[in-house]
């Protein structure tokens, strides 16, 4: 995707301009947050942000993200055409961030979310207002939470197969052992019988 342009985009458009002057930050993100994860709230809190990066991606052959040297001239550029400081870490940090959010909803343009956060998912793709409703799917804590306890039932098992492949290998090494002491016995009195049997023709 190229990003020329971009910093006269987001100057041009109202939300943008208020927000970050209001804000003094690019980015929008909870109270207590370092970072702005890419989650569905802070896609539509930043969905001024968004807009103008969804149209032009919308546009981009195969929808290719961004590289962030570009993205962070562009974001250097608006910062200080709207007088925002940049701060120490410079525009890197939401150049990442803002990426992670468009591949956020890149990788969700096909399901169905709120009604905010699908009008984001029209703007890359307007295919899907030909869904029938919405449906609203459970928060992504929760689907992280089922994948937790499914990483614990996969050990739980893991460990059960272990455990009967140790006390399976025990019985059966000994089993052999059992065996061969067997087979020698055995083979030593027949070795006695044939020594007197040999002795008893003398």
């Amino acid at each position: 995707m190229d990003c020329t342009g971009m910093a006269l985009s987001w100057e041009q458009t109202p939300d943008v301009r208020s927000l970050v002057r209001k804000n003094q930050k690019l980015l929008v993100y909870p109270e207590g947050a370092k970072v702005c994860e890419p989650t569905r709230s802070n896609c539509v809190q930043n969905e001024h942000m968004l807009r103008p990066l969804l149209h032009k991606l919308s546009r981009t052959p195969a929808w290719h993200l961004p590289h962030l040297d570009p993205l962070q001239i562009e974001l250097a550029l608006l910062s200080e055409k709207l007088g925002v400081r940049i701060g120490d870490k410079g525009v890197y940090a939401p150049a990442v961030e803002l990426k992670k959010l468009l591949s956020f909803i890149k990788r969700r343009v096909r399901r169905k979310e709120d009604v905010r956060f699908h009008q984001l998912l029209l703007l890359l793709d307007p295919s899907i207002k030909d869904w029938e409703g919405f449906q609203t799917i459970r928060s992504d804590e929760f689907f992280d939470t089922l994948n937790i306890l499914e990483h614990i039932r996969a050990y739980r098992l893991l460990r059960s197969l272990l455990s009967f492949v140790i006390v399976f290998g025990r019985q059966w090494k000994d089993l052999i052992a059992h065996k061969r002491t067997g087979l020698h016995r055995q083979l030593h009195g027949d070795r006695q019988v044939i020594q007197e049997h040999w002795l008893a023709g003398w």
